[in-house]
């Protein structure tokens, strides 16, 4: 006959009438040691909020911590596991929103959206490939060259002309040019 393990759970909430802010936490432990763990915190001007599981079968495991306030919404959150890390990090305001990443196989990213729609990104691979596109498709760098994800394949991107360049920034914001498939970044 199988029994299964006994759940447990701790957990406290508590208010400060002086200052008119809310505290909650909690952990939950499972069956063969895993476990789920949170707390938040909030007032009239800022709110706050962490978590944390792990689970010993799989060995993946992971934290996040998030805060807001008038202002706007920041966090930062990992999981890690067998294979690796990764941290990601945002942040959001009146003026746009911002986000990033990183992980342990050398791999970045990072990407933005104005107040006005104006957005862009670019990610590197743990190789050290950059792909980035504010023209909206994605690139690759190769043994020698820029290739171009269209219609299921890579297809060569023949080389930016001085001319051609000049050209797009003048009919439109230099930081929709600044990547070129020509040069890689680094």
């Amino acid at each position: 006959m199988y029994y299964p393990y006994a759940y447990s759970y701790v957990g406290h909430v508590a208010y400060n009438p002086h200052t008119g802010t809310y505290a909650r936490g909690g952990t939950a432990y499972g069956p063969w040691g895993g476990a789920v763990s949170g707390g938040a915190a909030w007032g009239p001007n800022a709110a706050g909020a962490t978590g944390s599981f792990y689970n010993p079968r799989t060995g993946v495991g992971g934290a996040t911590a998030q805060y807001s306030n008038p202002y706007g919404h920041w966090g930062r959150s990992v999981v890690s596991g067998p294979g690796g890390a990764i941290e990601i990090g945002s942040r959001s305001g009146a003026q746009g929103s911002a986000a990033g990443f990183r992980s342990t196989t050398g791999a970045k990213g990072f990407g933005f959206e104005g107040a006005g729609g104006k957005s862009g990104g670019v990610a590197r691979g743990g190789g050290g490939n950059v792909y980035a596109g504010a023209d909206g498709n994605v690139y690759k760098h190769g043994a020698d060259c820029w290739s171009k994800w269209n219609n299921g394949s890579w297809n060569t991107v023949q080389p930016r002309t001085q001319s051609q360049t000049l050209q797009a920034q003048s009919g439109g914001e230099v930081w929709r040019v600044a990547w070129s498939p020509t040069r890689r970044v680094s």
